[in-house]
């Protein structure tokens, strides 16, 4: 607190640490989750604004490989008619998901994948050693996972 002053206002952040068992379906007709809005958060790590940023370049080059391939693509895309065509509706761009499944940030993800589980099931203690092991040594290649 500076002496004299006040607080004119406050703000937060609320990390949505779901993580790898928690990211939802990330497309549907017209649009797409990306980045902390879909979950992809590194809660061990608390990082999630470069797995925000690969999402955001994974879904821009999915939405123009479908603008700009198909029957008569040349003649269709945005760039060459400069607007979308009303009568094609809304699209389900479902190949984002499937890039961002091959993508690094799923890799991440799964590597901590048990990491919370462990403190609910073990506690403080159990938590910080499976952490441990889990984050530094087995690096997510751990053949169950906690639930």
């Amino acid at each position: 607190h500076f002496e004299g002053g006040a607080c004119i206002q406050y703000g937060a952040r609320v990390l949505n640490e779901g993580g790898y068992h928690s990211l939802p379906k990330l497309t549907f007709p017209g649009g797409m989750l990306l980045g902390c809005s879909a979950g992809f958060l590194n809660a061990v790590k608390i990082k999630g604004s470069h797995c925000a940023l690969k999402s955001g370049i994974v879904a821009a080059e999915s939405v123009y490989e479908a603008l700009t391939s198909g029957e008569n693509a040349e003649e269709k895309t945005v760039a060459t008619m400069g607007e979308v065509d009303p009568e094609e509706g809304p699209k389900e761009i479902t190949e984002y998901a499937n890039a961002m499944e091959k993508s690094w940030v799923y890799d991440e993800l799964k590597e901590v994948r048990n990491c919370h589980d462990a403190f609910s099931k073990w506690g403080v203690g159990g938590g910080l050693l499976y952490t441990g092991i889990a984050a530094h040594i087995t690096k997510g290649k751990e053949p169950w996972t906690l639930s």
